[in-house]
Order: C-alpha cells, then structure tokens, then sequence
C-alpha cells in the first residue's frame, strides 16, 4: 500500500508547480498588449503613420523575444497540468485498487 501522506505530498506539490507556472504563464501573456503598446509610442518617432509604427513594433526583437517567451512559458504551464493530471489519476488508481483489495477481503477472496 502507497503511503497516502506520500500520495498527498506528491499531489500538493504537483499542483503547486502548476499553479506557479499558470500564473508565471499569465503574467508574459497580460502584459503582451502594454509591451506592444510602448513599442508601437517609441515607433511613432520615426513613423509616417501609427499602422507604420504598430508594423515597426511587431518586428522589433523585444516583442519576438517577449512572444517567444510567452510561447515557452505555455508550454511549461501545460507540462506542469500533465504532471498534475498524471499524479492524481495515479492517486484514483491507488486507491481504487485499495478498495477493490478491501472488498476482496472481506468478502473472503484473497488477492
């Protein structure tokens, strides 16, 4: 039998991690527009027109840099709900697998 304060910890953690990249994850996402934002305001020194100095600011580095940022941070986010999922269906198994041995038992078939 797994120890369930194991079971627990296991659990507690995982879910831990997934929450501090969601929320590591949603940070890069919402300041996506703010980032554009000033880009494109610097931009409009040397803009004809505020399309040229939005066109300018999505293909200034720092704005690929912070989308590919935001692109790793997902991806981590999504590992870590994995990671979770995977603990907890392992905890339902266990635990269903527990019961089912319970059951056995009492009803006089040894497993």
């Amino acid at each position: 039998m797994k120890d369930p304060a194991d079971i627990y910890r296991s659990l507690v953690t995982a879910g831990d991690q997934m929450a501090d990249d969601a929320y590591n994850y949603r940070i890069l996402e919402d300041s996506t527009k703010s980032i554009l934002a000033q880009l494109t305001i610097e931009a409009r020194v040397v803009a004809g027109s505020q399309a040229e100095a939005l066109s300018i600011a999505l293909c200034d580095s720092t704005y690929r840099d912070h989308l590919k940022a935001c692109a790793e941070a997902s991806r981590i986010s999504e590992r870590s709900k994995i990671r979770y999922f995977a603990a907890r269906t392992y905890s339902d198994h266990i635990r269903t697998a527990e019961a089912s041995h319970r059951a056995a038992m009492t009803s006089g078939i040894a497993t």
